[in-house]
């Protein structure tokens, strides 16, 4: 019993948290520095954003991201689905992560991590 009010009260925390950063990211109006995009490599210019990892997908090569507004698009804060170019990378990744990334939209209408860097 002990143990289950330690577990419960860790999760309740780490809610809490991520509560706070949904609410830090709907209230962000700082520009976000955008990455370099390299055009031999097949990079496009993109929208730039941040945002935290909560979930990965290896299996279909998908990352889910609570992000900040993009302006660009005028998209607001939230949390979406975004394949990534490069799979190789999905290894450098962890869920909780914070990145900022350079994302395009593909001609599917899917949103497509160019590159990113970990915060």
């Amino acid at each position: 019993m002990k143990k289950a009010l330690v577990i419960l009260t860790t999760l309740t925390a780490l809610l809490a948290g991520c509560a706070q950063e949904v609410e830090d990211f709907e209230n962000e109006e700082e520009e976000i520095a955008p990455l370099q995009v390299d055009e031999d490599l097949g990079m496009k210019e993109g929208h730039v954003t941040r945002g935290i990892i909560t979930a990965i997908d290896p299996a279909v090569g998908e990352l889910t991201v609570e992000h900040a507004p993009v302006p660009g698009l005028e998209l607001p804060a939230g949390t979406r689905q975004f394949g990534l170019a490069d799979q190789q990378r999905l290894e450098e990744l962890t869920v909780g992560d914070p990145i900022r990334f350079n994302f395009v939209e593909s001609d599917t209408g899917e949103y497509v991590i160019q590159d990113f860097q970990e915060e």
